[in-house]
């Protein structure tokens, strides 16, 4: 049985340390799936960081910043890292 990094509401973590970003495989979102078996079971989303970072994607909008939020795949146990940009409100 493998131990899973439960974040308490204390920031410390039960049982095992958080895994390290060296582990994880970035995905891009919008469609989760895990880059090693396909898969768009995953659990809960931990450690998310926001960096305010301002540009433009390849459609031409506008974005603010972007969204990290590691995840475990739920069948293969793979360690991924979803990112999502935040698009700033057109006027």
């Amino acid at each position: 049985m493998t131990r899973m990094a439960v974040k308490m509401s204390n920031h410390k973590y039960k049982n095992s340390q958080p895994p390290k970003a060296s582990q994880a495989v970035i995905n891009h979102v919008p469609t989760s799936t895990c880059p090693t078996c396909g898969s768009s079971q995953r659990g809960a989303y931990y450690n998310c960081r926001f960096l305010e970072y301002h540009g433009t994607d390849q459609n031409g909008k506008s974005y603010s910043g972007v969204w990290l939020r590691y995840c475990k795949c739920d069948d293969c146990e793979q360690i991924r890292i979803d990112k999502s940009l935040e698009y700033i409100a057109e006027r």
